[in-house]
């Protein structure tokens, strides 16, 4: 995939209108939030799901016939649209969030007013031809799974309502995910690019750029609550065999959405601080000549300037490279916190649901 473009598309807005993906016009179009739009289409999908599967499936006669239709396609059509609900929502939330974290950053970035609105509409722009490459790749590699796979069960013909409606909202559920977190991932390469080029560094004052780490910290929870949802769907697997993977996955995501809007700033900060530490160095190098040169009534000035000098080449060392304050570890500590124990609570959700899984 390209790299993300800072540069302002030519033309007004109003002469070439921005595209967008259809579910977030469809989001855009309602006259609600992003949240409550990705619990509509939730409902939407769980109604739809278990009613075409309901009436076309073949689930036998009463009694039981509810109940199974509930253990074989109930469970996985509910964690489904929990998925096809919050991809698309994740993804309207999380671009309100980013345009935050930018104008946040507005006062640390050394550009022009019109530069800046090149950067907001950089920013909310969708690299359609991205998205459209992300989703299919997934759902191809979802069809792959669902049907080369020798572990995916199979108790039902292809051509069986059940089978369909299954594949169906694998696929879909894969294409939306995937092309949401193509999209975070495009936004974090974005906010890594600004604070390379344009982020104004001070060593020991990096509160200006800690909207940086939110912005990371936001991609983490975007991440995490996405992986945790989808491990709702390996349950039929064996929860307790399947937890360590998705712990690993928890810590690996929320270190990637975490650091990687964060690496164009600390490069900047490590070149800063390598430069100040080298004219430190060369400044003390002087001090050292000019207080072993200096006569007796001049010695105690220059011992002064000197310690000073070694003073502030501590303080330089000492100075952080990522503008990662406590609070915000806090915070990023809670988000991964959530995926870590979802997959514990999975284990549990197993043990007690059981004999309904399918």
């Amino acid at each position: 995939m390209g790299e993300p473009q800072l540069h302002a598309p030519t033309g007004s807005p109003r002469e070439a209108p921005r595209r967008r993906p259809w579910s977030q016009a469809w989001l855009a179009a309602l006259p609600v939030s992003p949240v409550l739009g990705g619990v509509l289409l939730f409902v939407a999908h769980v109604a739809l799901g278990l009613t075409l599967v309901g009436l076309l499936g073949d689930f036998g006669a009463e009694p039981g016939r509810v109940l199974r239709l509930l253990r074989e396609s109930g469970f996985a059509t509910v964690i489904f649209g929990l998925l096809i609900g919050y991809a698309p929502a994740a993804m309207a939330a999380s671009e309100r969030a980013q345009l935050r974290a930018l104008h946040d950053l507005r006062p640390a970035l050394r550009i022009s007013p019109e530069g800046f609105e090149g950067l907001e509409r950089a920013l909310t722009s969708f690299d359609l031809r991205e998205l459209r490459i992300a989703g299919t790749i997934a759902a191809l590699a979802t069809l792959a799974i669902l049907f080369l796979d020798p572990g995916v069960q199979r108790t039902r013909r292809i051509d069986d309502p059940v089978i369909l409606w299954n594949v169906w909202q694998n696929v879909l559920a894969g294409w939306l995910c995937t092309r949401t977190m193509s999209r975070e991932l495009r936004a974090s390469r974005f906010f890594s690019r600004i604070g390379d080029r344009y982020a104004e560094v001070g060593l020991f004052d990096l509160r200006p750029l800690a909207p940086f780490a939110r912005r990371g910290i936001q991609g983490a929870l975007v991440a995490i609550l996405m992986l945790s949802l989808f491990s709702l769907i390996l349950l039929d697997r064996g929860a307790a065999r399947v937890a360590p993977l998705i712990q690993a996955l928890v810590i690996l995501l929320g270190g990637v959405s975490l650091f990687l809007p964060m690496r164009g700033v600390h490069r900047r900060i490590a070149a800063n601080k390598r430069e100040s530490l080298a004219r430190i160095v060369e400044r003390i190098a002087r001090a050292e000549a000019a207080l072993v040169a200096s006569s007796a009534g001049a010695e105690a000035d220059a011992a002064t300037r000197l310690a000073a000098l070694l003073a502030l080449r501590r303080e330089i060392e000492s100075a952080r490279e990522w503008p990662l304050e406590f609070s915000l570890l806090v915070r990023f500590g809670a988000v991964v916190a959530i995926g870590l124990l979802s997959s514990l609570g999975q284990v549990i959700l197993e043990r007690i649901l059981g004999a309904y899984l399918p």
